[in-house]
């Protein structure tokens, strides 16, 4: 019995992502190719949900097991009456350690603009939860100083 707890409590003592989950069937990769919805933003601590998400309708991140990754939003634009929809694609990957994901962002699609613009953008996100139905996100951002902004999803 002994024996058995000892080989165990390895296994489920410590977790990769410092949110959980502790333990998953389902590989990293399986767990990421779902469509998010964004539910709570935080900027350097404080929630600013309401704020972020106030001109949005929809803000949708979808992660697909092709290595694609597309960001669908849609904002009211009060001025003029019209939904504004910005679409951005890329391609994803895990690193190596499989504790951050990296968007390449190839090219946005937005419908004020006549056609798709080229992006080439990186963003590497440190992985704070991967479950099957959450999916929480870091990322750091240095401009005057260094900002931390953290992204946390529902299955959609």
């Amino acid at each position: 019995m002994l024996i058995v707890i000892g080989c165990s409590a390895p296994f489920f003592s410590c977790k990769k992502y410092p949110e959980g989950p502790y333990f998953s069937l389902r590989s990293k990769a399986a767990r990421l190719h779902q469509n998010w919805k964004l539910v709570q933003y935080f900027r350097d601590g404080i929630d600013r949900t309401t704020a972020f998400m106030q001109p949005y309708s929809t803000y949708q991140f979808n992660i697909n097991k092709d290595g694609t990754m597309n960001i669908h939003t849609e904002s009211y634009m009060p001025q003029n009456g019209s939904t504004h929809i910005v679409q951005v694609n890329g391609k994803w990957q895990l690193n190596d350690k499989k504790t951050d994901v990296i968007f390449n962002e190839e090219y946005v699609n937005d419908n004020d603009l006549p056609q798709p613009v080229l992006s080439g953008i990186r963003h590497d996100y440190i992985i704070l939860k991967l479950t099957e139905k959450e999916l929480g996100l870091q990322e750091n951002i240095i401009t005057d100083s260094l900002h931390e902004n953290k992204y946390y999803f529902n299955q959609n």
